[in-house]
């Protein structure tokens, strides 16, 4: 809602109550950056639809479509279509790009590797090897855990 000058009510276009307008949030999409643009939804109904959103509709969601959130979460993150994901999966065979293991068949597999300084998109790694990937992208960090390891390996 957008908020002329000198307005201290609103009603909430939920529970219709008439309140002060410090108990409506200032919508930060909103173009105005002196506050004058709010959510219609008072603070208290907006979070009790947030939470029942989150307790609810996106896990029953994300649970029953699995495949569409995997598709849409790259989407959004790396701009890639379905066919593009497809030709990657093709691609990997199905097999981490590292380890060559099997993708478990979880939520949380396969991961979509890329650079995270230019957001190029390498290739699809199981769980383990993302993670590894993650910490040793930093090559003085990787030579500083071999030298770790080299100095306690026990000699035999």
């Amino acid at each position: 809602m957008i908020l002329t000058p000198g307005q201290t009510h609103a009603v909430c276009s939920d529970c219709e109550e008439e309140l002060p307008i410090d108990r409506f949030t200032v919508n930060a999409r909103g173009q105005y950056p002196d506050g004058s643009c709010r959510y219609n939804q008072c603070k208290d109904c907006r979070y009790a639809r947030h939470r029942d959103r989150r307790l609810t509709g996106y896990r029953t969601a994300k649970t029953e479509n699995p495949r569409h959130w995997f598709y849409n979460n790259l989407r959004v993150k790396h701009g890639l279509g379905p066919d593009d994901v497809d030709d990657l999966l093709i691609l990997s065979s199905g097999l981490c790009a590292i380890c060559d293991k099997a993708f478990k068949n979880t939520k949380n597999e396969p991961h979509l590797d890329h650079d995270h300084k230019t957001g190029e998109v390498r290739e699809f790694l199981c769980s383990r090897c993302n993670t590894m990937v993650g910490l040793i992208e930093d090559f003085r960090f990787l030579k500083r855990a071999v030298d770790y390891v080299k100095m306690h390996r026990k000699r035999l």
